[in-house]
């Protein structure tokens, strides 16, 4: 089995945490919901990928699918069995695919940065 770095346990532990703070706060403002999840997304990967300091893309993508996965039974629960698989997607997938693509090019930009810094020392 593959062995777990501790810097990227604590990358997620820092985007988990970033991210439930930052829902909290942008929930509190006026912006569109869509632009919420994808400032949260961004800025969550952003801050797990610093604190891992290396490659966060994998771990980043599997948090974002298991919160998402999360987010769809507490739905789905809430709805008493109402709600189909179909219409959670249908009503979320904008939201899903946006706060993906933040997820992506938070993890892409502080990676190019860790890269150029690195290649920048040697």
């Amino acid at each position: 089995a593959a062995k777990l770095n501790k810097r990227i346990v604590l990358g997620l532990l820092a985007a988990i945490a970033a991210q439930t703070l930052l829902g909290y706060l942008f929930s509190l403002s006026p912006i569109s919901t869509i632009l919420q999840m994808a400032s949260v997304s961004f800025l969550g990967a952003v801050i797990g990928s610093f604190v891992a300091n290396r490659n966060f893309l994998i771990p980043a993508t599997i948090l974002w699918f298991l919160t998402w996965l999360l987010m769809f039974y507490i739905l789905f629960n809430a709805s008493n069995g109402q709600a189909s698989l179909y219409s959670l997607l249908e009503l979320n997938g904008v939201a899903m695919f946006v706060s993906l693509l933040a997820t992506i090019l938070g993890c892409i930009a502080v990676n190019m940065h860790i890269h150029k810094n690195r290649v920048a020392t040697i």
